[in-house]
């Protein structure tokens, strides 16, 4: 079926905008246990996962925030945090026409993590 086929939803064509922690880690080209090692169970290092309300146990990674945590270089959380407050300020500001995806920290009733 082509992309502009009767019958097919666009949302269904469309990525993923959030992903498991197995997904993640495949994105990143890295194990599940070390994926978890290092970004889940460091309070130091990379983007922090969401969660869907408060009491769910599914940790949920936006994959805008990878990419952008990779294309800058990896940094460790705390400059993490800082850039994406500064880009947050920029586009709040009306300086950018883009990036408001990196504005929120969290999503539903439970925030991040």
């Amino acid at each position: 079926m082509s992309e502009n086929s009767p019958g097919k939803s666009p949302v269904a064509s469309m990525p993923p905008l959030l992903v498991r922690d197995a997904e993640a880690a495949r994105l990143l080209g890295v194990s599940p246990s070390h994926f978890s090692q290092h970004l889940w169970n460091s309070a130091s290092f990379g983007p922090r996962p969401y969660r869907i309300g408060g009491a769910s146990r599914v940790k949920l990674w936006r994959v805008s925030d990878l990419q952008r945590w990779v294309d800058l270089g990896l940094p460790d959380r705390e400059k993490w945090l800082r850039l994406k407050l500064d880009s947050k300020i920029y586009v709040e500001s009306g300086l950018a026409g883009c990036g408001a995806e990196y504005a929120s920290e969290s999503v539903g009733r439970g925030g991040a993590e």
